[in-house]
């Protein structure tokens, strides 16, 4: 159904409080995910150090199947915000029930896959002995959080086109508090349970995601009362899976290529004393609790970008991009300071000082972890900016280039210079404010174009050649 557009340029002084009212909420949720993350670790550590290990390593291979489901949620959330600019509601709907169906397939693949393929990747990883066992058993219970997991992206996508991150902020408080009672029940053989170890924490790990499932499932249900956000239909399917699969492939792509990248990188930093590596983890890790803020922003800009766009609203596009730049460069410098003043003792909690001092110039290393963390949020609110408008095939290119050459010199600094994990820094701070230049010069010209942009007119076929099945 096409009604006429009703979307217009975003008031001055709004911008930067409706990308917080949007953004906002997803960072908390986020964080909330992370500080599970780490109550489970510590847990999971304070039981045993096997289990920990094997914990570990079975999260790093059930990791990858569940970037596909990651990468697919963006795609869904551009494709929607794309179709409520063109106020194409039935499409909208529509969209959101292709894209749920897509991952419920995807996630039958990949439960199928990774449970013929565990005992092979475990090994390949260097899983040996009791840790080996400890993270089959692992895997085999946490194999049934693949199908609401992936439904959960698919969930996200459709709240955060909508606008309504809220629900994902609930949805991660139910799951923090299900994680973290199940855990403490179930690893510890509290409150009259058996004490089961890393058993228990698959368990609640399962537990919590189908926690996290019924509360999205719910409020999108919720929504879906006053507004039509889903609907399953197989009216111009292979259209809207064409256009889901266009806009998520980039993402998936960049993830994987920055998880080889990061996978090359601690190779050479294996070479060193273990110091290197450690602190290459713990800055990373720094940096990581700082960016969920700017993720946070992506997600609001990409929703907002993708609306836009999809209206023909290119000065409204510029606004929001030109907004949410300067709000979360101006988030991350105060972090910046932060990580460059609190690093050094953070880093006495985490690592030896003394072997640190000795094997790196502490300074430096977290002064350059605070120029990283601006220039990589730079990135990806940029990146979420150019991949709401389709430019699927641009990113994935970028991305390819930006992994072989911060690989190479990452090596060559490490190899030939010796300088450590300074060198892998130093490499990564170059990509970055590198393509901080290219990807903003790109997004220019995109928006300044008077013609329909490539991407566009690749997503135009597309829904053409919908119509024509039809």
């Amino acid at each position: 159904m096409h009604m006429k557009k009703n979307i217009v340029l975003p008031r001055p002084g709004i911008e930067a409080k409706t990308l917080i009212a949007i953004g906002l909420p997803v960072s908390i949720a986020q964080s909330v995910g992370m500080m599970t993350g780490l109550i489970d670790t510590a847990m999971l550590g304070s039981y045993s150090t096997v289990s920990l290990a094997a914990a570990g390593a079975a999260i790093t291979i059930r990791q990858y199947f569940l970037l596909i489901a990651a990468g697919a949620s963006v795609g869904m959330q551009a494709a929607i915000a794309q179709s409520r600019g063109r106020n194409e509601r039935s499409a909208v709907a529509a969209i959101a029930g292709v894209g749920c169906i897509v991952l419920l397939a995807a996630s039958l693949i990949a439960f199928v896959a990774l449970g013929f393929s565990q005992t092979h990747l475990l090994r390949f990883i260097g899983a040996r002995g009791a840790v080996f066992d400890e993270a089959q058993v692992y895997l085999s219970i946490t194999l049934f959080t693949l199908l609401p997991m992936f439904a959960d992206a698919g969930f996200r996508g459709i709240a955060t086109a909508h606008e309504r991150t809220r629900l994902m902020l609930y949805a991660a408080i139910a799951m923090f508090t299900v994680k973290v009672s199940v855990n403490y029940a179930l690893i510890y053989g509290n409150f009259g349970f058996p004490r089961l170890g890393i058993r228990g924490a698959a368990i609640a790990e399962v537990a919590a995601s189908f926690t996290e499932f019924f509360v999205l499932a719910a409020g999108v249900f919720i929504i879906n009362r006053r507004m039509p956000v889903i609907a399953f239909t197989l009216r111009r399917w292979r259209a809207h899976a064409a256009s889901v699969f266009h806009l998520s492939s980039s993402t998936v792509i960049e993830w994987l290529l920055w998880s080889t990248g990061a996978f090359f990188i601690t190779k050479f930093l294996l070479s060193y004393d273990p110091i290197h590596p450690a602190l290459y983890n713990i800055t990373m890790r720094i940096q990581g609790i700082f960016l969920i803020v700017a993720s946070g922003f992506a997600r609001a800009v990409l929703s907002l970008t993708a609306r836009d766009f999809g209206a023909g609203n290119m000065a409204a596009v510029r606004r929001w991009f030109s907004a949410s730049l300067r709000l979360s460069i101006g988030v991350m410098a105060v972090c910046a300071v932060v990580i460059i003043i609190a690093g050094p003792f953070a880093l006495g909690l985490m690592a030896d000082p003394a072997a640190a001092h000795k094997a790196v110039p502490v300074t430096l290393l977290f002064v350059l972890s605070g120029i990283l963390i601006i220039s990589r949020s730079v990135n990806i609110v940029t990146g979420s900016a150019i991949r709401s408008m389709g430019h699927a095939l641009y990113f994935s290119i970028m991305m390819l280039i930006a992994t072989i050459l911060v690989a190479g010199s990452a090596f060559f600094l490490t190899e030939y210079f010796r300088f450590g994990v300074i060198g892998v820094l130093i490499a990564m701070t170059i990509d970055e404010l590198s393509r901080n230049a290219v990807n903003i010069g790109y997004f220019r010209m995109v928006t300044a174009a008077r013609k329909i942009p490539a991407a566009s007119r690749t997503l135009q076929r597309i829904s053409a050649y919908g119509k024509n099945m039809h």
